[in-house]
C-alpha cells in the first residue's frame, strides 16, 4: 500500500512538472512573440527618425546655402560702397587739386 502511494504521489509530482513545464514554454513563446513585435517597433521609429533626420538635413544644408548666397551678397553690397565711397573720395580730392 505504502508503495502505491508513492507511486502516485510521483505521479502526480510529474503531472505538476509536465504542467508548470508547458506553462514557462507557454510564458517563453509569448515573451518570445512580444520581443519580436517590440523588436518591429522599434525598428519602425529608427526608420522614421532616420527619414526625419535627413529631412533636417537637407533643410539645413538648403539654409546654409542661401545664407552663403546672402554673404556672398552683402559682401559684394559692401564691396560696391566701398567703392562708391572711394570714387565720391577721388572725385572730392580731384576737386580740391584744382
Amino acid at each position: 500500500m505504502e508503495d502505491v502511494r508513492k507511486d502516485l504521489e510521483q505521479e502526480r509530482q510529474l503531472g505538476q512538472v509536465f504542467f508548470l513545464s508547458n506553462w514557462v514554454q507557454n510564458e517563453i513563446r509569448e515573451i518570445k512573440q512580444e520581443i519580436r513585435e517590440v523588436r518591429q517597433e522599434l525598428k519602425a521609429v529608427e526608420t522614421a527618425l532616420r527619414q526625419e533626420i535627413k529631412s533636417v538635413e537637407t533643410g539645413l544644408r538648403q539654409e546654409m546655402n542661401g545664407l552663403r548666397q546672402e554673404m556672398k551678397g552683402f559682401f559684394w553690397a559692401v564691396v560696391g560702397i566701398a567703392l562708391a565711397s572711394l570714387a565720391v573720395s577721388v572725385s572730392v580730392a580731384v576737386k580740391i587739386w584744382q
